[in-house]
């Protein structure tokens, strides 16, 4: 998540605070119980969707995700939702609307307890 907003390129003063991050449970692929972290930052102000598209799809790429763009008119407003998934991450997404940009990313699953 960090690493994705520093190559945003968007003003820092723009982000929501930050929260403490906290361990969910979840499950691997063996049934047994594990932890993972879920984060979700919203930044708020006008940016070139294709600018910050184009260099976080790189720099995901660069770092082994997978990613794929979805670009489409929701009630008259640019949707554009770039996500990866594999590598370090289960999955991670940016979302631009026109006013605002959230990132959301969820961590693999390893074994841990809360």
């Amino acid at each position: 998540m960090t690493s994705t907003r520093e190559v945003m390129g968007l003003d820092d003063e723009g982000w929501d605070p930050e929260f403490p991050l906290a361990p969910d449970p979840c499950t691997l692929s063996n049934d047994e119980q594990g932890i993972n972290v879920v984060d979700v930052r919203t930044w708020t102000g006008d940016a070139d969707a294709d600018a910050v598209i184009s260099e976080v799809q790189q720099h995901w790429e660069e770092k082994g995700l997978t990613t794929s763009i979805r670009d489409r008119s929701n009630g008259g407003d640019t949707l554009v939702r770039l996500s990866g998934r594999d590598g370090p991450v289960a999955n991670i997404r940016v979302t631009i609307v026109p006013g605002q940009v959230s990132l959301d990313g969820e961590s693999v699953c390893v074994v841990g307890e809360l």
